[in-house]
């Protein structure tokens, strides 16, 4: 099977910190990720669905609420 795009770089022996601040409030809350990933939402987006395949070890997340046809990355 070939290499996923970034899985030659990827280690999980590290660690991140994140962190999210409201840009009204200034309220802020900050967590540490280890092999783990973080989906964050903002205004009318929300995370619809999730599925989980044990097998392959993937996730596929739905996110709806998105306004205007866009694509980020």
């Amino acid at each position: 099977m070939p290499e996923q795009a970034g899985r030659e770089t990827a280690r999980d022996d590290v660690s991140t910190e994140v962190t999210c601040r409201d840009t009204e409030s200034g309220e802020s809350q900050t967590v540490v990720i280890e092999n783990d990933y973080v989906l964050i939402t903002d205004g009318t987006c929300y995370r619809a669905s999730v599925q989980a395949n044990v097998a392959s070890g993937t996730h596929t997340l739905v996110v709806k609420g998105r306004r205007g046809t866009e694509v980020r990355t």
